[in-house]
């Protein structure tokens, strides 16, 4: 049943990021911007920021971005959690869900995999412009990974309620434990 969760939200991550590409591939333009800002790049997944100001205003945007993209993988994990989440029914289980949900470690994927493939400061209008992206193959499979550790701890809390389940079913036995310690 576990795998099948995890099949049902890898699945679900998966058409999520291509429906996102398809819906990106009109893109937007931006008066001033350059031509190939807010323009999807195949088999990636960007974001795009601009800030006004020097010279400066691109270590600003840049870290936007790296903000951003944390942001919008964050968005993904949410979307395939909430179209499966219906498939676990107890409220433990649910509980662990919610607390796999959002990855301590997350920022130090983005950093680590974060390619600022575009970056331009127009002078005229005094703005940084930044496109940073990842592969999407990269992000399926770490999200394929947090997927995994999400349903390994639900079935953990599985175990434990049945566990705890038996133990009540059966009665707790902790004084009969005294009688076999060695």
């Amino acid at each position: 049943m576990v795998m099948l969760i995890v099949g049902a939200m890898v699945e679900t991550l998966v058409k999520h990021m291509t429906k996102n590409y398809l819906e990106e591939m009109d893109g937007i333009k931006v008066g001033g911007a350059p031509s190939w800002y807010m323009k999807p790049v195949k088999d990636q997944m960007c974001v795009f920021t601009h800030s006004k100001g020097g010279l400066g205003s691109i270590d600003i945007a840049k870290k936007n971005a790296s903000y951003k993209m944390t942001q919008k993988i964050n968005g993904l994990i949410e979307v395939v959690i909430y179209e499966n989440i219906g498939k676990v029914k107890n409220k433990k289980e649910k509980s662990v869900v919610d607390k796999f949900k959002h990855d301590d470690n997350l920022g130090v994927f983005v950093n680590s995999n974060l390619k600022y493939t575009q970056v331009v400061y127009e002078e005229k209008i005094k703005t940084s412009f930044v496109r940073a992206c990842i592969p999407t193959k990269t992000i399926q499979t770490y999200q394929k990974d947090r997927l995994m550790d999400i349903n390994s701890a639900v079935l953990g809390a599985k175990s434990s309620s049945a566990f705890d389940a038996l133990d009540d079913e059966f009665g707790d036995s902790s004084d009969s434990k005294d009688e076999f310690d060695f």
